[in-house]
This record gives C-alpha cells, sequence and structure tokens, in this order.
C-alpha cells in the first residue's frame, strides 16, 4: 500500500522457521493493511459504543511526508478520542513519542565541461563531496538523541566530464523540534561558506514529520498497557507524529515483533499471530467504555 522500494523490486515473501521475511512485511503490510482489516472485521461482528474509524495511509515512506496522515488530521482534527497508528513491528512498545525529522536536498550547478580541456574548472560534484564531508562530520548531541543521514547522491554525465549538477538528500532526526532548528542551520551554515566558489548552491526543505509527545500516565497510554500492546514507553517516525506534533492523543502500536525495516531482510515473527491481535480490540474497547 505504502512502500518505500521502487516499482521493480521483488516484493515476495519467505517463510524460514517462525520468520516471515520481505520487503516491507511488517512496515507496512502488516500493520497498516492486516492489522487494519483484522479490526475492522471485529468491529463488524461485534459493534462498539462509538464510531470507529478505519484508514489505510499512503504517502508515509520516502517523501511521501505523510501525506496521507496529514489529510485523515486535517478532516478529523480533534473531533474522535484518539489516534491508534498500527507499525508492524512495534509489539511490546508503546510508542508515545514521534521523533521529528527534516528533509533537505543540497544542490550545487554550473558550468560543465570535460575533465581536461577544461581541467581548473571548479567540480560540482567534488564540491558537494566537500559539503557532504562538512555534514557528515557535524557535532550531534547525546540528549535528547538525533541522526544525520545523507540518504542519497546524484550527478554527473560520464567519467570525463564536469558535472552541470550535482544533489544530495539529508535527512535530520530528533525527538526535540529545537535540535532540528539547530541543525538544520549549521547546514545552511556550510553552505554558505562553500558558496560562491565557482557554483551556485541551493538548500531545500524537502520534508518535514512534526515531533510530539503525549503524557505516559494519559488515559489512552495506560487502557494500551493494561490490554498487552506492551509495557515498554518509546518514540518513533510513525504516521503518529502529525496528530502528536498538534497536541492530539495518539500513539503508535503493533500486533508483532520483527526487525531489519527498511530493507530487502526485513522480517516479522509470525506465532502466535491472533492473540496479538487481541490487544488492539480491547484498546478500542476501552477507549469508549473506560478502566474496568
Amino acid at each position: 500500500m505504502d512502500t518505500g522500494f521502487p516499482e521493480e523490486k521483488d516484493l515476495q515473501s519467505k517463510r524460514e522457521g517462525d520468520r516471515l521475511y520481505g520487503p516491507a512485511i511488517g512496515d507496512n503490510a502488516l500493520g497498516r493493511l492486516a492489522g487494519l482489516l483484522a479490526v475492522a472485521r471485529k468491529v463488524a461482528a461485534r459493534p462498539l459504543a462509538g464510531e470507529v474509524w478505519v484508514i489505510s495511509t499512503i504517502g508515509k515512506e520516502g517523501l511521501g511526508n505523510l501525506l496521507g496522515m496529514r489529510e485523515i488530521v486535517k478532516r478529523l482534527g480533534g473531533r474522535v478520542t484518539g489516534y491508534l497508528a498500527l507499525e508492524g513491528s512495534a509489539l511490546g512498545r508503546i510508542g508515545v513519542k514521534g521523533i521529528g525529522a527534516r528533509r533537505i536536498r543540497i544542490r550545487v550547478e554550473g558550468p560543465a565541461g570535460h575533465a581536461w580541456s577544461h581541467r581548473g574548472r571548479p567540480s560540482l560534484i567534488h564540491g558537494l563531496a566537500e559539503i557532504a564531508a562538512e555534514v557528515v562530520r557535524l557535532r550531534l548531541p547525546r540528549q535528547p538523541p538525533a541522526s544525520i543521514n545523507i540518504g542519497t547522491v546524484r550527478g554527473g554525465i560520464g567519467i570525463n566530464a564536469i558535472a552541470p549538477e550535482a544533489k544530495m538528500t539529508v535527512d535530520l532526526r530528533c525527538e526535540n523540534a529545537e535540535t532540528l532548528d539547530r541543525l538544520e542551520a549549521r547546514l545552511r551554515e556550510i553552505r554558505s561558506t562553500h558558496q560562491g566558489k565557482g557554483f551556485r548552491i541551493s538548500l531545500d526543505l524537502i520534508g518535514e514529520r512534526p515531533a510530539g509527545a503525549i503524557a505516559p500516565l494519559h488515559p489512552l497510554v495506560r487502557a494500551a498497557g493494561r490490554t498487552g500492546a506492551g509495557h515498554e514507553l518509546g518514540a518513533g517516525s510513525t504516521d503518529a507524529n502529525v496528530p502528536l506534533g498538534l497536541g492530539l492523543p495518539s500513539l503508535c502500536v503493533g500486533p508483532s515483533k520483527g526487525g531489519e525495516a527498511p530493507t530487502p531482510q526485513e522480517f516479522i515473527e509470525r506465532p502466535p499471530r491472533k492473540p496479538r491481535l487481541r490487544f488492539l480490540f480491547l484498546l478500542l474497547r476501552e477507549a469508549f467504555s473506560g478502566p474496568p
């Protein structure tokens, strides 16, 4: 429904012992599809005291910028009790914090040429490589933890040509918005120090995930703990970021354990499937009736 892999990637799954392997098998085949369908069937068979909206989103992966979830919150806003984001491999953890993200594209442009005939002309790829080296050397805070990742690098038309353009995408992450502001400001400082070296440098924000959190003692969090979603409170970058960023009650939970997302080696642990989905129905029931 919303995989980050290209269309030509083989998404077939395979079984090995108690594990099921496959690209996007947990994120999102089990969480945002199989889990949602199981909830829909159960609610249809045993209606609850209030309405349950079962929605599969798009635009979470890659540069989707949480497009689907933004539209959901735009339409429903604070008129609902809370939001539950399902991730296939989140069993045992209750996601109460949304890790914010900034996606930035750095592009270098200038005159092209031949590697020998125009030797001495500034190389855009060389310039981008110098910028990238400074980016990865940026000092990151220990608390709250943050990360920097150069996800893609593109440019060049041939081994013997000075490229007319080179660009890279940078992913900044932290659960603290002020830290993200400082890291983005550092990227802009790096750009400024390299500007005017014979090429043009642009820096554009191409995606943003808001940071946010729900109080650990919020009734929705306590209900999730009682119904078996997990006892470990954690953080993640999920659809829950959107309502959490707006101060709306939201959790991220999941029906299985797994790992290696988002790689072709992603897996989920298979048994026992049905008991691991049961907490979702119990959590929905408590959301309307309150604790016993």
